[in-house]
């Protein structure tokens, strides 16, 4: 099992009321499993991915890592799991005018070392470069390698991005919203990529989605969080819409009226202007 959740909760602040963002989270994550994370904004997606990186840890509960509680670990276990753990965003970060080959590269700087990283930044070696062309070959950027990052397109800077980080040599993939600024053509190459490039190396894949219909496609299980609770966790193909219903229904406050929309336009005087004026004023 590569992660193990038991009952894990995060809340952030001090005092009497802290805002609880995670509750009492219980889920099993094997070695080479492939989990999409669907749920509304503000349900503790980022919150549990910050947890499942080692970048924040619980308030409550146990969080395990290859069967190490990571509450528990001292900084040079920290370090050593969090180079195992390649995280991809939305945004890129990568270095503007740096070449595609030394964006690559700077993916080993975690195992690297001080003196491995002004090495190789200035004089890489060639076992190192062959690993990063290897790395760009697998997401169809080799013949860039020379490139300045700024030069390509978003989706070939996404490409880049997962480069980078199979160049770290992970075992996990922790990808938050990596397609949401792509249009849907380039979301589905990504992911698609992000499967196949997990699949050949055997790593777990974590991502978190807004679109459903990708995590259908692209995902072997589904995890949905709902007000910082595990909604429901279940094999795609058992997912069905009575679920995502739930997930995404927003229950509507206990004064909120909605006015039909027949009661304004019977609205005014005779000559409809009173009508009118309340139309305008709910567009």
């Amino acid at each position: 099992m590569i992660y193990s959740l038991s009952s894990v909760s995060r809340s952030f602040g001090d005092g009497d009321r802290p805002s609880v963002a995670l509750r009492n989270i219980t889920i099993n994550i094997p070695q080479g499993d492939h989990v999409a994370l669907l749920g509304p904004s503000g349900s503790g997606k980022t919150t549990l991915f910050r947890l499942l990186n080692a970048s924040i840890f619980p308030t409550a509960g146990q969080l395990l890592y290859r069967t190490k509680n990571v509450s528990s670990m001292g900084q040079a276990e920290l370090r050593g799991m969090r180079r195992k753990i390649g995280c991809i965003y939305q945004q890129h970060y990568l270095v503007p005018g740096m070449s595609v080959l030394m964006n690559t590269l700077s993916g080993a700087l975690g195992r690297w070392g001080i003196a491995g990283t002004v090495r190789n930044l200035v004089s890489p070696e060639p076992s190192e470069v062959k690993r990063a062309e290897h790395c760009l070959e697998a997401v169809g950027l080799k013949e860039k390698l020379r490139c300045a990052c700024d030069q390509l397109s978003g989706g070939q800077q996404q490409r880049l991005a997962i480069a980078r980080t199979l160049m770290q040599e992970p075992e996990v993939i922790l990808a938050d919203e990596p397609v949401a600024s792509l249009d849907p053509v380039l979301s589905d190459e990504i992911l698609d990529l992000l499967v196949r490039v997990a699949d050949d190396a055997h790593l777990t894949l974590f991502i978190s989605l807004h679109q459903v219909e990708l995590a259908r496609r692209y995902s072997k299980r589904v995890v949905g969080l709902r007000d910082g609770e595990v909604s429901f966790d279940l094999p795609t193909s058992d997912l069905e819409d009575e679920s995502l219903t739930h997930l995404y229904h927003r229950s509507r406050e206990p004064d909120e009226r909605v006015l039909p929309v027949a009661t304004v336009d019977s609205a005014g005087g005779p000559d409809g202007t009173d009508a009118r004026q309340k139309r305008a004023c709910l567009r």
